[in-house]
């Protein structure tokens, strides 16, 4: 009886330690930037490195968004139309973004 319940207890801990790491780990790809939010704010520097990341399970979210693509002579930011509408950004007389 004994063993049987220490089988359903590890697996059961097994379980919850999978849904945890699937929680706290999220893939950048190499055309995406992600900003990770705590309760509605930006914590940390945006993640621009593709790979693998963690963040805190349950309590940070990742926002994920394409990149900037630079043109020319790096004075002009083109960025999907949809993407700026979410997050703000207002291009600077510099060619640099501002996010709001």
């Amino acid at each position: 009886m004994k063993s049987q319940q220490i089988k359903v207890l590890g697996i059961a801990a097994l379980v919850i330690l999978a849904v945890i790491i699937y929680d706290a780990a999220f893939i950048v790809d190499e055309t995406e930037q992600v900003v990770i939010t705590q309760f509605g704010r930006i914590t940390g520097r945006p993640v621009i490195e593709p790979g693998l990341n963690f963040k805190v399970p349950f309590i940070q979210k990742p926002t994920i968004f394409p990149s900037i693509f630079w043109s020319g002579t790096g004075r002009q930011a083109r960025s999907l139309p949809e993407t700026r509408r979410i997050f703000g950004w207002t291009p600077l007389p510099d060619g640099e973004l501002w996010i709001r």
